[in-house]
């Protein structure tokens, strides 16, 4: 069942048509951020297809100007990070689970990167 969180930025004026549209989508539960004009978005849908789809309506939305991503549900089957973008002709870089890098810290990460100096 893909997850996806978004933050979601109305055009100038437009946030409360926004989340009324976003509200009236089957499978969006949004909320209005307290100290900025924008909206955070959760998608959850039954499959891949749904997902794609339920963006694509998302991202068609007259009072919509900016639509990020901000968390997608992982799945170790998918050889991209974002199996959206691959539909859009992108693809995402996915970091290997195995690979030294991903069992760092941030601390860690810095630590590695002076010690390369």
């Amino acid at each position: 069942m893909p997850v996806c969180g978004y933050v979601a930025v109305p055009r100038p004026g437009e946030q409360t048509s926004l989340q009324g549209e976003l509200s009236d989508l089957a499978g969006c539960e949004v909320v209005a951020a307290e100290n900025s004009e924008v909206l955070l978005l959760v998608t959850t849908t039954s499959t891949f297809q749904e997902d794609l789809e339920l963006r694509r309506r998302i991202e068609g939305l007259p009072s919509l100007e900016v639509l990020l991503l901000t968390f997608g549900e992982i799945d170790p089957e998918t050889p991209v990070g974002d199996p959206l973008a691959e539909a859009k002709g992108r693809k995402l870089p996915m970091m290997d689970p195995a690979s030294p890098a991903a069992n760092t810290t941030p601390s860690q990460t810095r630590t590695l990167r002076e010690e390369s100096r």
